[in-house]
C-alpha cells in the first residue's frame, strides 16, 4: 500500500482515497533507526539508541503526538499553512497542494504525511492522532510565540519562571 520514493525520503502511495487511519508510528517505522534518531535530535527529543527500530518508531511518534510543538517549529510558515488546511479538512481527507520544482515539503521528509503524486500537484494525508495533536498546538494563543523560540530557549524560559516563581514564595 505504500511505499518509499527511491532516493528521495518520502513516503507515497498508489490510492488517491487512502484516508488517515493510519498510526505516525507506522509512517515513521518505514525511516532506518539512524534517520529515526537524526529526526529526534532535530526535534529535540531523546530516543534510547538501544531499542529496536520499531519501539523507537513508536516513542517518537508518542512524544510528537504529546508534544508537537517540536515538531512544528521545523516546519516555514508555507508549511504550517498546510498543516492548517489538514486541520480544516478533518479525517480521512488528503489536502491538495502544490508541487515545490526542486524538493519535498519537510513534512514529507519527515514522514509525517502520505503523499499521492497525481502529476501536478500533491495529496496529502496526515493521520489523524498527528493532525488532531498540531490542530490543538495551533489553537494555542501564544503559538506564535512559542514557534519563533527554539525548544531550547523555551526550556530555559520555563526554567528562569520556575526558579523566579519559587524566589518568590520563599
Amino acid at each position: 500500500m505504500l511505499r518509499i520514493c527511491s532516493g528521495n525520503d518520502m513516503l507515497t502511495t498508489q490510492y488517491q482515497a487512502l484516508g488517515t487511519g493510519f498510526p505516525l508510528s507506522s509512517l515513521l517505522g518505514y525511516q532506518t533507526k539512524e534517520q529515526l534518531q537524526k529526526m529526534a535530535d532535530r526535534i529535540d527529543i531523546y530516543l534510547p539508541h538501544s531499542h529496536r527500530k520499531e519501539q523507537q518508531a513508536e516513542e517518537l511518534a508518542a512524544a510528537i503526538v504529546d508534544d508537537p510543538l517540536n515538531t512544528v517549529r521545523l516546519l516555514s510558515k508555507k508549511e504550517i499553512g498546510i498543516v492548517r488546511q489538514i486541520v480544516a479538512a478533518g479525517p480521512e481527507v488528503g489536502v491538495r497542494v502544490r508541487k515545490m520544482p526542486k524538493t519535498f515539503y519537510k513534512l514529507q521528509k519527515l514522514f509525517l504525511v502520505v503523499s499521492y503524486d497525481n502529476g501536478a500537484d500533491w495529496l496529502l494525508f496526515m493521520p489523524d492522532e498527528l493532525r488532531i495533536s498540531f490542530g490543538k498546538a495551533l489553537e494555542d494563543p501564544d503559538f506564535e510565540v512559542l514557534h519563533s523560540m527554539t525548544a531550547k530557549e523555551e526550556r530555559r524560559l520555563s526554567m528562569l519562571a520556575w526558579l523566579y516563581g519559587a524566589a518568590e514564595k520563599d
